[in-house]
């Protein structure tokens, strides 16, 4: 398993381009594609700036992984400044990129800071999720 967190799409263009390079590196070292128990986890802060072409960013660097990704959003994925909750940013989260890398689980209507943590038992059982 890879782990990356605050890759943060949109802060940037320099910032956009390293993550990126990151990415492109981290999928020809470990050839995630071509082994079957390799992938790549990605704990939030996906994006750093309320926007829909920041999760394009994001969605155009990590569809690479589409079968070998697992992600949750960030405080930052969520809501501007870092803390406030916003349910465009949200909704952007899923539509704009969570939905086109195959994820099915919606994230918007969990609150971050209390439910996220929650998403985990949908990826192990369907039945358990709400």
């Amino acid at each position: 398993m890879n782990y990356l967190s605050d890759l943060p799409f949109g802060k940037s263009k320099k910032m956009n381009a390293q993550s990126e390079t990151l990415l492109r590196e981290i999928n020809k070292k470990y050839e995630l594609k071509t082994m079957p128990n390799r992938y790549l986890l990605v704990t939030g802060d996906i994006t750093q700036s309320e926007g829909v072409e920041h999760y394009k960013i994001a969605l155009d660097a990590l569809t690479p992984f589409k079968q070998k990704i697992f992600f949750v959003p960030g405080n930052h994925d969520y809501g501007d400044i870092g803390f406030v909750y916003s349910e465009k940013r949200a909704k952007y989260f899923d539509d704009v990129f969570a939905d086109q890398l195959d994820k099915e689980q919606k994230y918007f209507k969990k609150k971050p800071f209390i439910k996220v943590a929650n998403s985990r038992p949908c990826l192990i059982a369907e039945s358990l999720c709400e």
